[in-house]
């Protein structure tokens, strides 16, 4: 009857359908014994042969054929999975068994890894079958016979089913006997993968937590699996997943009696492995049943008691070497350890049969049996374990002070072991932790009575020793302090630790009560030396130790510090990081002090000398020490960490430089500022930002200057570094002139160059020329001959450059060159054309063009009229309105304003062009027009430029003028104060007027090239030839009124107004006549205002704005042939005066008018519109009308406005002043209430005019005299 198929896990392994158990009756079950492998022989079934794996033929050489020694029984196994393959229970367990043995025969050839193991090599081909196989095989034992398998065709009786059922688990026997070969041996399980090896762990730690086994004898399983567990050499990685299932394997195996059992026994053996091996992996596992070894120590059995022993030992020790095991877990251990020596110690157990703790841990026991060390090693653990608690608990300190002076009694412990040396050190010296964190109100009387038994009883070198670790502190010891989460533990470790270093130097002075005497700690009790000396070797360590004294023991010689001076800085490192993090200025202050002496032991120390030297390799140490404070990356939010970190390394260097000479710190200085410049330290941190520059400053002093060109590969490092020293140089007597040169050769086109940069390199530049008593030029040119500044410059960088180095000589040329001789004039407008080149390539527009504004007054003013008209365009083109297109965007502020005033003005003077004029109107009116900011602090050169474009359109000026400054106009006819605002077009629209149609006049906008802008051109005086704001302006004026035109003329209907932009906050101004003052007119209404015969039609802003909008012509060149037009530059003043004559009559444009000129165009709209300031006049006039003819008449509904701004009649003889204190009274004259400061403001003007008036009255009467 075949064994029903069943899944055994997850991972669904096949078991392939067995033969019916009736065919396997002639063999016999294996033996079922753990560690016998010899299967018992008994009765057979009659007609079959006797066969017993015991009988099986071993081969008389072993391994004599690789390729066939393993591959029989391995073939088996590896057909049985086959569901064709006809292999019976017999077969597998012969095959279990045969294998087995053959390993075990060749067990000492196996783990001999210098050889080949050729035979082996079919283990790992077939590793994935064989794993196939045992895991079908092992887990077979935890399913359930059916009740198919317990019948047969005949059947069968009771005893033949007992026997089947025998035959079935003997097949898990042999398999995990198998398994246990390969998990034991190293060579054997490197055939399987870690993954297979995992699978098999599994299973085997699956069934031994299998509550009920179908078994006669579950308990032989597990007793067998703790056995394997015990005898395995599998790696860590491969058990930890299963650490904490084998713990509580472990505790249940365990129990809690103490009666010697197989189990116990195994279990135990098992843990010892696990723990001596895998320490760091399974110590936390093993803390959870702690409670259950520590009976063990009490056990009966010595086996028990030496196992439990090992075990707490190790536990022991993997809490001192691995800091990483988890600290609540050993609190929970204290307790324990204090619990079982309280319940130890008391009456009753005394009286019990085993004595007590003292008895059962006494030396003189363990000298009988043969094994001394074993009562002291698990002291000396419990004292570990139980940490600085055990020695606040009276029983505790019983057990341990007797324990450890019977085992000083005992010549045979004198050389002890290293881990338990280890235990007593770091123990004992625990005693300022818990006097720290100890509640117990006399828990410093209770250590100090302990220390004082042990200092009494512990009369050998061993007891000495241990009192000198105590009181001086190993360096271990010192590392738990600094280390120590605890504040005050921490602050006594640094104390200790300056204590420590105090033999360089000046040491501190002894109490009173201390006598006089230097003394030095050995240097055994401070690292591992004295856990591995013999007696003789404590001996003479003790006898070093003139005194048991700890306030005489507090320094270390200097030969002992140079020796350890790697540990010590490790401490000292960890110290010092622990500070930062939570700081303390006494304790700043004892860390400084020991970096001192830290670095004075490195040195020759002789008298007389101050500043040292020492190896080039202690440079590295020492700046790889301060580098490990830096903070490398600046957090987002607090920075007090980040400062408070780079004033230590500033401390720390501040110490170097006291300790070590100049030429050994060039080295150290250079490699803390490369890192140090890789800090990105944000300039609005202010405390953070000074703190950094001031540490690159001063490590920047100590560096060799000559090494600066070449100081790191790293381009960033090199910028900051400049930078630093570019700074570091505005002191010039420090530097040299070869130095200063180096400078500015080291940031020559190396990098992108900001504002900041071109401005420190100018002032370098500057100091230099100073310095060297030489030209700028002469420097830039030497700078310009050497290969290494002219390789891999980009040619904008490097013309950038050039033109700063440059602007400081060719500035002042370009000024004395003017006005040139007529043989120089050529190379002088080559020059200006070059200057014009490069300015769109420098990174500072504003910067250059500020130091070249002196002489580009000149150029462009051009008073001696030495350019001709054409130079003299591309000049103000490429110098001026070039320039200021690109200064559109730069940042506003009344310094950028101030810098550019001069610049900005020159455009006004001495161009009939237009050019100038229109570009400074873009500028303005995408500027500062309007900002209020600015009101009333425009420098006196842009108040006189603001003063024309007010004369022209107040609506360019925006807001911001004095009234003071507004010129009184003649009328114009076409006055429209939108004129040219925001009307931007494109080329396309732009086109030749012709001249006998009247033609709109159109504006370019942004930023478009001086050399193609479509402006009209007007004449505007130079701002030196303007007449006084005092006198009237004449104004021609026809007296004719002109004739009426139709009103049905299409070339003269307008649309209808609208409201859309009826405001456009516009300020409503009185039109003055004779002595009084015509009313404003009302906006939105159309009336008509006569002045001497001269009827001109007014419309609102919003009939303006709806000619825009509906695009409405006068007769002019159609859009076909704008496309193809372009305006012609050198006839554009030509063109459009007679344009503008067609329209307005040459009386209005006589050269004694000639800085009157029409709107001016403005920035602000991108949208493509017609401009709205046309002339509307008969279609019929002539280009040359005669100056007395009159104007047409205008409907009412058509006629333009006035201009907006103050004007005065022709007729009238009264001055400007006097108009301006009439308007101003008018002002006044309203009900509309005035702020405070305005009023107080108004009182101050008028009392200052009050003082002129009667000034002018003073010199009017003296002259009339």
């Amino acid at each position: 009857m075949p064994i029903a198929s069943k899944s055994l896990d997850k991972e669904n392994i096949p078991i392939n359908n067995l033969p019916p158990l009736l065919k396997q009756s002639h063999e016999q079950p294996p033996a079922l014994g753990l560690f016998d492998s010899t299967p018992q022989s008994g009765s057979t079934h009659q007609g079959q042969d006797k066969i017993s794996c015991a009988t099986i033929p071993m081969p008389s050489s072993p391994l004599s054929d690789p390729r066939k020694y393993y591959d029989s029984s391995v073939s088996t196994l590896v057909k049985s999975l086959s569901p064709q393959a006809e292999v019976s229970l017999a077969d597998l367990n012969e095959a279990y068994t045969e294998l087995a043995n053959r390993i075990r025969t060749d067990v000492d050839t196996i783990n001999d890894e210098d050889q080949a193991h050729h035979s082996l090599a079919v283990f790992r081909k077939n590793s994935a079958s064989l794993t196939q196989a045992l895991r079908r095989d092992i887990m077979l034992i935890r399913i359930e016979p059916s009740p198919e398998e317990l019948t047969s065709l005949n059947t069968p009786t009771n005893e033949q089913a007992q026997t089947a059922l025998e035959m079935r688990y003997s097949l898990t026997y042999n398999a995990l006997r198998l398994l246990s070969n390969i998990l034991s041996m190293r060579p054997l399980y490197k055939q399987f993968t870690v993954r297979e090896l995992r699978f098999f762990l599994g299973d085997i730690v699956a069934v031994s937590m299998t509550s009920n086994l179908p078994c006669a004898e579950p308990q032989r399983i597990r007793n067998f699996i703790l056995w394997i567990l015990s005898n395995q050499s599998l790696p860590a990685d491969i058990l930890s997943p299963y650490s904490d299932t084998m713990a509580v394997i472990a505790k249940h195996a365990l129990g809690s009696g103490l009666e010697k059992s197989e189990a116990r026994t195994n279990c135990l053996k098992m843990l010892l492995k696990l723990v001596t091996y895998y320490k760091a992996k399974f110590a936390p596992s093993l803390v959870s049943f702690f409670s259950n070894l520590l009976p063990l120590l009490l056990s009966p059995d010595f086996e028990y008691r030496l196992l439990a022993t090992r075990i707490i030992s190790c536990l022991a020790s993997a809490r001192l070497e691995d800091d990483s095991t988890s600290v609540e877990a050993f609190q929970s251990i204290t307790a324990k350890i204090r619990d079982f020596i309280a319940e130890a110690s008391s009456r009753t157990a005394r009286h019990s049969e085993l004595g007590g703790i003292r008895a059962a841990l006494s030396p003189k026991c363990a000298v009988e049996t043969q094994n001394p060390g074993w009562s002291l090693a698990a002291v000396s653990s419990l004292i570990v374990l139980s940490d600085y608690g055990a020695l606040t608990h009276r029983p505790s300190i019983g057990l341990f002070v007797k324990t450890l002076s019977e085992a000083a009694s005992q010549r045979r412990l004198k050389p002890l072991q290293p881990v338990i040396w280890k235990c007593l050190v770091w123990a004992f010296s625990s005693v300022l932790d818990m006097r720290a964190k100890s509640d117990t109100p006399r828990a410093e009387e209770t250590v100090e009575s302990a220390f004082l038994v042990v200092q009494e009883e512990l009369k050998s070198g061993i007891g000495e020793a241990i009192i000198a670790a105590v009181v001086s502190r190993t360096l271990s010891v010192l590392d738990k302090m600094v280390s120590s989460n605890h504040a005050p533990t921490r602050a006594d470790g640094i104390f200790l630790l300056s204590q420590v270093l105090g033999s360089i130097g000046t040491p501190s002075l002894p109490g009173k009560d201390i006598p006089a005497i230097k003394s030095y700690l050995p240097l055994e009790l401070f690292d591992d030396t004295i856990l591995n000396s013999t007696s003789e070797t404590i001996s003479s360590v003790v006898e070093a130790i003139n005194m048991k004294s700890p306030h005489l023991l507090w320094q270390l010689s200097e030969e002992d510090i140079i020796r350890k001076w790697d540990t010590l800085i490790d401490i000292w490192i960890i110290a010092s990081t622990a500070v930062l993090r939570d700081p303390d200025t006494a304790l700043l202050k004892n860390l400084i002090g020991a970096w001192q002496s830290l670095l004075l032991v490195q040195t020759q120390l002789t008298q007389g000398r101050i500043h040292l030297t020492a190896s080039s390799g202690f440079t590295g140490r020492v700046s790889s020490t301060m580098a490990g404070f830096l903070p490398m990356s600046i957090p987002n939010g607090s920075v007090e960490a980040p400062t408070r970190s780079l004033r230590f390394v500033s401390s720390l260097w501040s110490v170097a430089k006291n300790v070590f000479s100049d030429p050994w710190l060039h080295g150290l200085a250079e490699d803390l500022l490369k890192k140090i410049l890789m800090i990105q330290c944000p300039a609005d941190t202010l405390d953070l930002h000074s703190t950094w520059s001031s540490l690159c400053e001063d490590l920047a002093a100590s560096l060799d200057f000559f090494c600066c060109n070449e100081f790191a590969p790293n381009r960033t490092v090199t910028m900051r570094l400049w930078r630093v020293l570019a700074r570091k140089s505005k002191d010039v007597d420090l530097l040299s002139e070869h130095v200063l040169v180096t400078l500015l050769k080291m940031s020559f086109g190396k990098w992108p160059t900001t504002n900041n940069d071109l401005d420190l390199w100018r002032e370098l530049l500057s100091k230099t020329t100073s310095k060297a008593a030489v030209s700028s030029r002469k420097l830039v040119s030497d700078i310009l001959e050497d290969n290494h500044s002219k390789s891999n410059i980009d040619p904008k960088q490097f013309l950038t450059l050039f033109i700063t180095a440059g602007t400081i000589d060719l500035s002042d040329l370009l000024s004395a060159l003017y006005p040139p001789p007529a043989d120089v004039l050529p190379l002088c407008i080559q020059t200006l054309r070059f200057v014009g080149q490069m300015i769109p390539f420098s990174s500072s527009v504003l910067n250059t063009v500020t130091f070249f504004q002196q002489s580009l007054q000149l150029w462009i003013a051009d008073e001696s009229n030495v350019l001709s008209s054409a130079d003299h365009k591309e000049v103000i083109r490429q110098l001026y309105c070039r320039p200021l297109d690109m200064l559109h965007k730069h940042e506003l502020s009344i310094s950028v304003l101030d810098r550019l005033s001069v610049f900005l003005a020159c455009g006004f003077c001495h161009d009939q062009s237009g050019l100038g004029p229109a570009a400074f109107t873009r500028f303005w009116c995408a500027t500062y027009r309007d900002v209020e900011e600015f009101f009333g602090r425009y420098p006196p050169p842009i108040v006189r430029c603001l003063s024309v474009l007010n004369d022209v359109n107040s609506q360019l000026v925006g807001g911001g003028l004095p009234e003071s400054q507004f010129t009184p106009c003649s009328i114009v006819p076409d006055s429209d104060p939108h004129s040219g605002l925001s009307t931007p077009i494109d080329r396309s629209r732009r086109g030749r007027a012709s001249n006998s149609t009247p033609r709109p006049i159109y504006f370019e906008a942004h930023s478009a090239p001086a050399g193609s802008s479509n402006v009209s051109s007007f004449p505007v005086a130079p701002l030196p030839f303007l007449p006084p704001q005092s006198s009237p302006v004449r104004a021609e004026t026809p007296t004719t009124p002109s004739p009426k035109p139709h009103e049905d003329s299409p070339s003269l209907k307008r649309p209808s107004p609208s409201n859309s932009d009826g405001d456009n906050q516009l300020k409503k101004r009185k039109i003055l006549a004779g002595t009084g003052a015509l009313p404003p007119s009302p906006r939105g209404a159309r009336r008509k205002q006569a002045f001497e015969g001269v009827v001109i039609p007014r419309y609102t802003a919003s009939t303006a704005h709806r000619s825009r909008e509906s695009q409405l012509m006068t007769p002019g060149p159609s859009s076909q042939d704008s496309f193809s037009m372009d305006l012609d530059e050198e006839n554009l003043e030509a063109r459009i005066v007679n344009d503008v004559y067609e329209e307005h009559g040459e009386a209005e444009f006589s050269d004694d008018h000639g800085h009157e000129a029409i709107g001016l165009p403005s920035v602000g709209s991108n949208t493509l519109k017609p401009s709205s300031s046309r002339v509307f006049q008969n279609p019929h006039s002539s280009v040359g009308r005669h100056l007395t003819e009159p104007l047409p008449a205008f409907p009412a509904e058509d006629r333009p406005p006035l201009r907006r701004n103050q004007t005065t009649p022709a007729t009238s003889n009264t001055p400007a002043a006097l108009d301006a204190l009439r308007r101003a009274y008018t002002a006044f004259s309203s009900e509309t209430p005035m702020q405070r400061e305005a009023l107080m403001e108004a009182q101050h003007l008028v009392h200052t005019l009050s003082g002129r008036i009667l000034e002018q009255m003073g010199k009017c009467f003296n002259s009339a005299r």
